[in-house]
């Protein structure tokens, strides 16, 4: 339970995790803590939404080529498209997409080895979300 200050509205936890991170004012730990506490405390903003990217990639590593690419948006009406056309994807790698924002929720799941003329799937699948601003239309 978060006692809330009838004052000013501000929770006591907040306070308590602001008193606590005055000493942590110049390290990339502070950056890194605030940058947290700012994300849990603000109101969250109802535009703002998850957008997911599912890459698969040749190999396990982050910087290796794409072989599939399939972006989710969401809004109310976006449909996946599966087309024949040749690939004109924004990302050549996963770590392009790093650079570009996104962050991974999900590495390939690894088992052992096996040829891969058995499997169902395409390359090794990460999930990538970034959380933006998306207007409905």
């Amino acid at each position: 339970m978060i006692l809330v200050d009838e004052l000013n509205g501000t929770s006591y936890l907040n306070r308590l995790i602001a008193r606590s991170l005055k000493p942590l004012t110049h390290s990339l730990l502070s950056v890194c803590y605030r940058s947290v506490i700012a994300m849990t405390t603000s109101q969250p903003n109802p535009s703002v939404r998850q957008r997911l990217l599912y890459l698969h990639a040749r190999t396990p590593s982050v910087f290796s080529e794409i072989l599939g690419y399939t972006p989710i948006e969401p809004t109310k009406d976006y449909r996946a498209e599966i087309t024949a056309d040749v690939p004109d994807w924004p990302y050549n790698t996963v770590h392009d997409a790093l650079v570009d924002g996104w962050q991974i929720v999900q590495f390939p799941h690894l088992q052992a080895p096996i040829d891969d003329r058995d499997l169902d799937v395409v390359g090794y699948e990460f999930i990538l979300q970034k959380l933006e601003e998306v207007q409905d239309g």
